[in-house]
């Protein structure tokens, strides 16, 4: 019987499997243009294969291997139209996605491949439309830990590409369509209604932060950002005393009292990126098209609602915007290669490799076991 445990073989697999989606990144926004023949497109498509594949033809068993929560989202599939279900009374639109493919097949392997259909594919909207030309692939080594914890939690993931689709029809100026689907994620996962607020805040908040340079976008999103927690800590107390909520949602609001550690550990990515986000504005100004300036608005954005988040217990809340996250990185590590001789780049990328490349290992390490990743064993 295959149970969990660490595997040299399977981290060597993943870092593997990072570099290159990191590659094929690097080709579809950059290399394309130094390699004849090479297209934006070819590159995401062996980008959505490769990551749809590598996770639809895992071995998933009882007792958590292939990802801990995976077996029970596979046994709610198949069994989605006999006994009760939680999906029943809440996300209730997970439960139609479930019962709508068991219409027409019972295979899990079909039911997973069509849910990472779905998870890489807002990888690469959002990668392909939103993600500036300009742009360092190093930092998109680190996409796959969100990719993953989708082993684990593969509905909150579901949620989130959803999500990003909806931020890329935004951004193509579809609103009718990107509300729909923002709108959407709620009934998915119900967390996501944290990240609904964005509709509120690019309307109202962000066209006004669009105007601005970018300074003054990192500027209010600190102090919005203050005023936020502090709104969060008072409301975090009151629904503990009057316990408004259900048992489950209760049982994580009184776990992020006491899990400070966690908290911060899921703050510092994002604390880093405003510092350097600050200290390389002058590049960034000079670089202000339409995509830059929707991927500042997404980044004031998350720079508020992830505190607030964790202040709540949504332990998953900083990976909604994570890939707008990476996109930055890539624009500020570029940036900061060209500040460089030609003959120092190298060193620079080099330096950036290792870096994002620890990161990754180190979550990989620090990660595995709860979420059962170990070993990977083709099914």
């Amino acid at each position: 019987m295959n149970t969990i445990h660490y595997s040299f073989d399977t981290l060597l697999l993943y870092v593997t499997i990072a570099f290159v989606a990191a590659f094929f990144i690097y080709l579809s926004k950059t290399g394309h243009k130094y390699i004849k023949r090479t297209s934006k497109n070819f590159p995401l498509l062996l980008f959505f294969l490769l990551l749809t594949v590598f996770a639809s033809i895992r071995m998933v068993s009882f007792g958590g291997l292939g990802g801990k929560d995976s077996y029970t989202y596979e046994l709610i599939f198949k069994y989605s139209f006999s006994g009760s279900s939680r999906f029943i009374n809440y996300d209730i639109l997970f439960g139609y996605f479930n019962k709508l493919i068991r219409t027409f097949t019972d295979n899990v392997y079909i039911y997973r491949t069509i849910c990472y259909a779905i998870i890489v594919y807002g990888y690469v909207a959002f990668i392909k439309y939103v993600c500036p030309e300009n742009v360092s692939a190093l930092p998109f080594i680190t996409l796959m830990i969100p990719y993953l914890k989708s082993f684990n939690t593969m509905r909150t993931s579901i949620a989130i590409s959803v999500f990003l689709i909806g931020l890329t029809l935004l951004y193509r100026k579809k609103d009718l369509k990107a509300a729909v689907l923002i709108l959407s994620t709620m009934f998915i996962h119900r967390i996501s209604v944290i990240f609904v607020i964005f509709l509120l805040f690019y309307y109202i908040v962000g066209k006004r932060l669009n105007r601005k340079n970018t300074y003054k976008i990192i500027i209010s999103s600190v102090v919005l950002t203050a005023i936020c927690i502090g709104c969060a800590f008072f409301l975090r107390d009151y629904i503990l005393v009057a316990e408004i909520l259900d048992s489950h949602d209760m049982y994580y609001l009184n776990r992020s009292k006491s899990g400070t550690f966690s908290n911060i550990i899921m703050l510092i990515p994002t604390f880093l990126l405003i510092v350097v986000w600050f200290m390389k504005a002058n590049s960034i100004i000079g670089n202000r098209d339409d995509k830059m300036r929707f991927l500042e608005i997404l980044i004031a954005f998350d720079c508020i609602i992830v505190p607030v988040a964790a202040v709540f217990g949504i332990w998953r809340a900083n990976e909604y915007l994570y890939l707008p996250r990476l996109s930055l990185w890539g624009v500020i590590v570029f940036s900061i290669a060209q500040k460089f001789a030609r003959n120092s780049r190298s060193l620079i990328y080099l330096l950036f490799f290792i870096g994002f490349s620890t990161w990754l290992v180190y979550r990989i390490l620090r990660e595995w076991e709860p979420n059962g990743l170990m070993p990977y064993i083709v099914a």
